[in-house]
């Protein structure tokens, strides 16, 4: 049963008791020559007391400080009505020293306070000590120097020496009467016999050695004989014990707190052990019972887990097919004849198609790595064709919403590498979708650099996605790879997304063998989301040779950096133009020079009848001097390609171009076949034609959404549906490739791969293999190359230039597994 607390009137009238006893007991002390005492303990019990129950002890101290004055003084001989009056004095001026104090404490050190740092019992010195207790023996000798008779010098001794005495009071007793009155809670609960009891120990061994001291090695005598012997030094040792005191109080104030803390941790460490035996000894009871319902459990959870593997193939192939049809059909009705407003209506389903495509595909990825089932492959690829094909669709986005995106490769990095391209294609499409997904205005810069080798690990690649977005607060940086999270809740609605993209980066770019971090100075100040990877290099490919030049006109410096990398990699000797009157100056002197540029390249990002303008007059100058022209647009409308035919340039292609059709262009225009007729994206189709393709698809929709566009790129297509059919067709019919949908069970394409591998066996012809899988098989004997779902006419086109040859290139690979995550666009 608890106390019922005192009332506060008797609290003050106890407080000034305490006061009144603790100057009458240190005021016996023989203390000779003048000099006042070395401590005032009132002090400390007057700042504690009103520390501990505020302002309502004021009145106490007072009383306690008056009484006090008026016993001392009467005691001196001091005349009535001057006790009085300096009493009275007195002890407002105590009052005002403790008002001052307690108030500097609480404000200074936020009180109550366990006091349980070396720096907080500082401070509460300082503050209720140092700082507070001048205003008491200020006051006195002012009064002293009222009355005169005094010097200047004794009157700053004086006030020196009893300021001296309170600090020191305040030093020693304020902690010692805290251990005795604060609450019994955390490091208070053990300071009465860890603090106060050996503080008031030392204490009393301070005063008690004035009676232990001889001089001379004759027998110890008195105080009273010492202070009248030697007044300075007693005082100097009295005073030197009652700063080691206090320090010993700091001390033990300081042990004791941490003893506290280290009590608290045990008692919750006790409480936690006591609350796991507890339960440790509940599931000991009940595991006899529920072993064999755990078992069961375990069986069951084995079958889900096989049947969500057997699901996410399935769904993967009967979401995407469908959907790939979609966007299949309506690449084919963007074929046809139709007005603004209905081709505006396409593109937006076209586009809306694609990210769709590319969410489903995040989620099944996402489930493969949760379910550890994610393989990574190491196959040559070309950087900067995965960053060209990559970016592609998103500099369309991107321009749609004004925003400027912009990618540079560093001159250092090579372009042929080792990796896995998928996986990085997916990582860099995921942050640039992202980047623009929270840029409302700006631009968006991509960039690959190389890191140069450190201690214990080889080069690095650093891929870098920096936008001027809306940013993100510091402190919630690290959140953004969490699954499923946005930065806030109403993000979802506004910006849209599942929240698994950066999850499903980070972990890519971790089984790449790198990691993925983010950066960002604050909320409106952009982002910076940066890949590093290892740098594994590859044979590079071929290029067209050296003592071939080329001259670059683009309206950006951002184009012409872009274009003249790529030339230069291709082997020409490339030279940039930024005006026509500047190009028209460089063809001339090449022209005058005897080395002719063979090559003219030019970018308009604008309308394109300002470059035919500017092309007829330069075929009016030069005639048939000039170079061979290309021209890039991104605005190309239809008739221009017949216009170009009249004027006789060389190749027109529309923007995106990716590098694989560049350096195909430039192979073509520079002496190629068809090096007289104008070169377009359909036409460097049409030259990849004759194949015989055997496509084994089960879905009958598929079979007719696909065939079609084999056939319109010129191959020669068989469709079966039936795993009899197909394994008839493996066994005795030629054909160049065969395209497996390997997660299509009916078909039993393992069979299939095995009847083509027994053939090959037997008549020395082994057409190529690629299969479509949702979960691509590490190796399987037979399968020249696995694309990832969906089956895409892009993906098999690629795929069968990828296996064109018996040793695929680093980047028909490469183009292969890009285009088959393309949303399944035709190329």
């Amino acid at each position: 049963m608890n106390a019922r607390p005192l009332p506060p009137w008797l609290i003050s009238a106890l407080v000034g008791c305490a006061y009144l006893a603790g100057g009458y007991a240190v005021a016996r002390l023989r203390v000779e020559a003048d000099y006042p005492l070395a401590f005032w303990p009132s002090a400390g019990i007057a700042l504690a007391a009103c520390l501990r129950w505020g302002r309502g002890v004021l009145p106490g101290v007072a009383a306690g400080a008056f009484l006090l004055a008026v016993w001392l003084r009467l005691e001196a001989g001091s005349l009535p009505d001057a006790v009085i009056v300096r009493s009275l004095v007195g002890a407002l001026a105590t009052l005002l020293q403790t008002a001052v104090g307690a108030w500097a404490v609480r404000r200074g050190l936020g009180f109550p306070n366990e006091l349980g740092r070396g720096r907080d019992v500082v401070a509460f010195w300082l503050l209720g000590g140092v700082l507070s207790t001048w205003i008491a023996p200020a006051t006195m000798v002012m009064l002293l120097a009222g009355e005169g008779g005094f010097a200047a010098a004794v009157l700053a001794r004086t006030f020196a020496l009893w300021w001296l005495g309170q600090m020191l009071g305040v030093m020693v007793f304020a902690p010692v009467v805290l251990a005795l009155v604060m609450p019994r809670e955390g490091a208070w609960r053990s300071r009465p016999l860890t603090v106060a009891v050996p503080v008031t120990v030392a204490l009393a061994g301070t005063l008690m050695l004035l009676d232990l001291v001889g001089v001379d090695g004759r027998e110890p005598i008195g105080a009273d004989l010492v202070w009248r012997s030697y007044p300075f030094q007693a005082w100097a040792l009295l005073t030197a014990g009652l700063v080691l005191c206090a320090v010993f109080a700091a001390l033990l104030l300081v042990l004791s707190a941490r003893s506290a803390m280290v009590l608290r941790l045990v008692e919750q460490r006790t409480a936690e052990l006591d609350r796991y035996n507890a339960k440790l000894k509940h599931e000991i009871t009940e595991r006899r019972r529920t072993e064999e319902q755990l078992r069961d459990a375990l069986r069951i959870a084995g079958d889900a887990n096989q049947a969500k593997s057997e699901f996410l193939g399935t769904i993967s192939h009967e979401l995407r097919t469908p959907l790939n049809a979609v966007l299949g059909m309506t690449e084919l009705a963007l074929d046809t004849e139709l007005d603004a407003e209905q081709r505006g209506y396409l593109l937006a389903a076209q586009t809306a198609g694609r990210q769709l495509l590319r969410q489903i595909g995040s989620l099944l990825d996402f489930a493969q790595v949760a379910a550890g089932r994610l393989r990574v492959r190491s196959v040559p690829y070309s950087l900067r064709e995965l960053l060209a094909s990559a970016l592609a669709e998103d500099s369309e986005r991107a321009r749609a919403k004004g925003l400027r995106l912009h990618w540079q490769v560093a001159p250092d990095v090579p372009d042929a590498l080792l990796g896995d391209p998928l996986r990085l294609r997916e990582i860099l499409l995921q942050l640039v979708d992202n980047a623009i997904k929270f840029t409302p205005r700006g631009r968006i810069e991509v960039t690959a650099r190389r890191l140069a080798s450190s201690a214990g690990e080889g080069a690095r690649l650093v891929i870098e996605v920096a936008d001027t977005g809306i940013g993100m607060p510091p402190a919630r940086i690290g959140t953004i790879f969490d699954p499923f999270h946005q930065l806030d809740g109403a993000s979802t609605r506004r910006f849209g997304g599942t929240g698994v993209g950066l999850s499903l980066c980070r972990e890519l770019a971790l089984r790449l063998g790198g990691e993925l971090v983010a950066e960002s100075a604050g909320e409106g100040q952009g982002s910076r989301l940066r890949c590093t990877l290892p740098l594994l290099e590859a044979p590079s490919g071929e290029a067209i040779g050296p003592g071939t030049s080329a001259l670059v006109m683009a309206d950006s410096l951002g184009g012409r950096r872009a274009l003249v990398d790529a030339l230069e990699r291709l082997g020409l000797a490339t030279v940039t133009a930024g005006e026509p009157e500047e190009a028209l100056a460089l063809l001339e002197r090449s022209r005058v020079e005897g080395q002719p540029f063979r090559l003219l390249l030019l970018d308009i990002e604008e309308s394109v009848e300002r470059a035919f303008t500017w092309i007829e007059t330069l075929y009016g100058l030069l005639g048939g001097d000039a170079p061979r022209v290309m021209l890039l647009t991104a605005s190309g409308i239809r008739g221009d390609a017949a216009r170009c035919r009249t004027l006789g340039i060389a190749a027109y292609l529309t923007k995106p171009v990716t590098l694989a059709e560049l350096r195909e262009t430039v192979l073509v225009v520079l002496g190629g076949p068809q090096a007289d007729t104008l070169i377009t994206r359909h036409s460097l189709r049409e030259r990849r034609t004759g194949r015989r393709v055997l496509l084994a698809v089960a879905d009958a929709a598929a079979r007719a959404e696909l065939a079609p566009v084999l056939e319109a790129h010129g191959c020669r297509v068989t469709t079966v549906g039936d795993a009899v059919l197909l394994r008839a067709l493996c066994s005795g019919r030629n054909v160049d490739a065969v395209v497996l949908d390997w997660d299509a069970a009916l078909l039993e394409p393992e069979a299939a791969v095995h009847s083509l591998v027994a053939r090959a066996a037997r008549v020395a012809l082994a057409p190529r293999v690629i299969a479509v899988s949702a979960f691509p098989a590490a190796e399987v004997a037979g399968v020249d190359l696995w694309l990832p779902a969906p089956l895409s006419a892009a993906g098999v086109l690629a795929g069968l230039e990828a296996v064109a040859a018996f040793d695929p290139t680093p980047a028909a690979v490469h183009a292969a597994a890009a285009a088959s995550t393309d949303g399944g666009s035709t190329p």
